[in-house]
């Protein structure tokens, strides 16, 4: 019996940037063109970590650049 096929799915493509960019040094988030798909990842990003006990955000905007707990180690205490 020969074993099932599975489909085939392409998870990674090529965006026209990466071929202009393939070592991707250009910084497409400061590009106004690009502001809302920056949006769209940002809020899918807040969304993701609301939850989350670092406080990396409060709901509604992304918090960087304050220190966090090492959840890690207050778990082994």
């Amino acid at each position: 019996m020969a074993p099932p096929t599975i489909p085939v799915l392409t998870l990674f493509f090529i965006m026209p940037d990466q071929i202009a960019d393939p070592q991707e040094c250009t910084n497409l988030a400061a590009n106004p063109e690009h502001s809302a798909e920056v949006t769209r990842w940002r809020d899918q990003l807040i969304a993701q970590l609301k939850d989350r006990p670092e406080g990396f955000t409060d709901g509604e905007k992304l918090i960087v650049g304050r220190p966090y707990p090492d959840l890690m180690v207050e778990a082994l205490v």
